[in-house]
């Protein structure tokens, strides 16, 4: 199973080093940022093989703009040039996860997670014996109940 959507060779990082930070978890935890944010849309960690290719190339760049953003910020957070850019790399990288998230922008292939897909209208089901709208309409028409269509426990 896949650790990262990309690799240490793919970051952004020119030729900035930094002995004591390992690049590499800069990468997986960059992946686990993307699986929380779009594991609510879909199955994760998403399986690069069965994604169609614009989709494969989106999560491997997000991927390098975290991971490169979040080390840059780490490794040289007294230049402010490098540390704005890797900001905002960051910050470019979380505008197209949110758009996953919500919907806006699909990754074609992966697996949705099943409750997005199981179900075709409301999922809130009402136990009452009698309905609220036939309660309510009740004594306003002078005792004459007029019946809605509404059956106690289900919604059809």
């Amino acid at each position: 199973m896949q650790e990262s959507y990309s690799s240490v060779e793919d970051m952004l990082i020119g030729d900035v080093q930094s002995g004591i930070l390992n690049k590499e978890n800069f990468v997986r935890d960059a992946a686990k940022e993307i699986d929380a944010k779009i594991g609510v849309r879909y199955q994760t960690p998403v399986d690069l093989a069965i994604l169609e290719r614009h989709s494969r190339l989106l999560l491997e760049r997000i991927n390098n703009h975290i991971a490169s953003g979040r080390f840059l910020m780490a490794a040289n957070a007294g230049d402010d040039s490098i540390h704005s850019y890797g900001r905002m790399l960051v910050r470019e990288a979380y505008q197209e996860l949110e758009l996953i998230a919500n919907g806006s922008l699909p990754l074609e292939g992966a697996d949705v997670q099943d409750w997005l897909t199981d179900t075709t209208g409301p999922t809130i089901r009402s136990q009452d014996e009698e309905s609220a709208l036939d309660a309510f309409y009740a004594p306003v028409l002078g005792g004459r109940l007029v019946r809605s269509p509404w059956e106690p426990g289900g919604m059809s």
